[in-house]
């Protein structure tokens, strides 16, 4: 049986990567696990989220609440979502050159709002396709379930 540093050191992303507190005890919690008998394989299907993402997700989502008035981006195309990431990419490029660090963090949050309405889009069209003909490869049924 791994010791507690030998199994930090293995759930952990990256040698560079700083756990923040949260995940040192949630991979603590999962060595108690891991202790107790359940296979190490079992406990790597709970990712643990970096706080750089926590942080920008949150952002993410303080954008989308914002314009939740607009009615969301389900009937939108590839081409408008498109058109808008666009948009984003040119505002984050000037909040960049003006080197205004809340803008530059909205901005990125637009950009990444609209990547992640086109990615949302497409994975549901693909489990609609895949209800429809019901003939989804099994990788693809498992990228989606993740």
């Amino acid at each position: 049986m791994k010791t507690a540093i030998e199994f930090l050191q293995e759930n952990i992303p990256s040698p560079t990567y700083k756990p923040n507190y949260a995940e040192i005890a949630l991979l603590m919690e999962k060595y108690v696990e891991y202790s107790n008998g359940k296979k190490n394989k079992d406990l790597k299907k709970e990712t643990v989220l970096r706080e750089p993402l926590i942080f920008f997700a949150k952002k993410m989502e303080e954008k989308l609440i914002k314009n939740d008035k607009k009615g969301g981006w389900n009937n939108c195309s590839y081409d408008e979502l498109q058109n808008f990431l666009n948009q984003e990419v040119i505002e984050l490029k000037k909040a960049i050159e003006e080197g205004n660090p809340v803008s530059i963090i909205n901005e990125a949050a637009d950009v990444a709002n609209f990547s992640m309405m086109i990615s949302d889009n497409t994975r549901k069209s693909i489990k609609l396709q895949d209800r429809l003909s019901n003939n989804s490869s099994k990788k693809t049924k498992n990228y989606l379930n993740k």
